[in-house]
Formats: C-alpha cells, sequence, structure tokens
C-alpha cells in the first residue's frame, strides 16, 4: 500500500483537486487552499492518512451542494503536501498543476523572507525518505 499511496493521491489532487492562492503586489502570499473533492468516507480516511505519513494535523471536510471537500489553509502543511507530491518521486504527472506547484513553492519562500509574512515555518519542512524513486519515461 505504501508504494502505491503515493500516486493514489496524486491522481486524486491531479483529477479532483486544486491549488489556489492569492498573491499580494509584493509577490507574497496572503491565503492558499489545497483541496480535493470526493466522498465523504474518502475524505476522512485521506485525511487519516496524509496525517499518519505527513504529521500535518488533519484537514477539513466540508459539503457544498452535493460534493464533499477535503481542504488545507495552512501554508506550511501545504507545503508539506505538494513537496511530499511531487519531489520526493519521479514519473508521470499533469504538467499544468506541477508548474502551479512550482509557482506557489516559488512566492512561498518569498513569503518566507519578507518581514510582513506571518508564516511561522523558516522553511519547507523535511519529509520522509521517498516511497517509490524509479521514473517511467514513455517514448
Amino acid at each position: 500500500m505504501a508504494e502505491c499511496c503515493i500516486w493514489f493521491i496524486l491522481g486524486l489532487f491531479e483529477g479532483d483537486g486544486w491549488l489556489t492562492y492569492s498573491q499580494r503586489t509584493d509577490n507574497t502570499i496572503s491565503s492558499v487552499t489545497f483541496g480535493i473533492a470526493l466522498s465523504p468516507t474518502l475524505g476522512r480516511e485521506l485525511s487519516q492518512h496524509l496525517n499518519e505519513i505527513l504529521a500535518i494535523g488533519k484537514g477539513s471536510m466540508t459539503q457544498i451542494g452535493n460534493v464533499w471537500q477535503l481542504t488545507y489553509t495552512s501554508m506550511p502543511v501545504i507545503a508539506r503536501i505538494m513537496t511530499w507530491l511531487y519531489e520526493t518521486h519521479t514519473g508521470i504527472r499533469m504538467e499544468r498543476k506541477y508548474q502551479k506547484w512550482l509557482k506557489f513553492k516559488h512566492l512561498y519562500e518569498l513569503s518566507l523572507t519578507n518581514p510582513r509574512s506571518r508564516i511561522r515555518m523558516k522553511h519547507i519542512p523535511s519529509l520522509p525518505p521517498p516511497l517509490y524513486t524509479e521514473s517511467l519515461t514513455i517514448p
């Protein structure tokens, strides 16, 4: 389960997830949300699993109409999730979402050096070792 877990969660995020943030004029981030639309049962299990792997606490499960979503709004927590999804393995990924992560990461790091920033963490937290490191090359 551990080896396929990251691929499963990455697939959920790239298929039914989002990363949104607001950027100030000084290139710092004012707010951010990481979310995935899913069933309430899967949302609770995913939140628990991410907490066990990454020690990030539980996300928020909310219902909007007939859709449930698991969301996180803490910049350091989101940086930890996204780092785990995109930087602890190599392989297939959706380029559009990967580029969004790279832009968020850059702005997050700028926010860390800005004295106005309220981010308490001074770097993107270290992660557990990669679960899967093989690359898949498609000719």
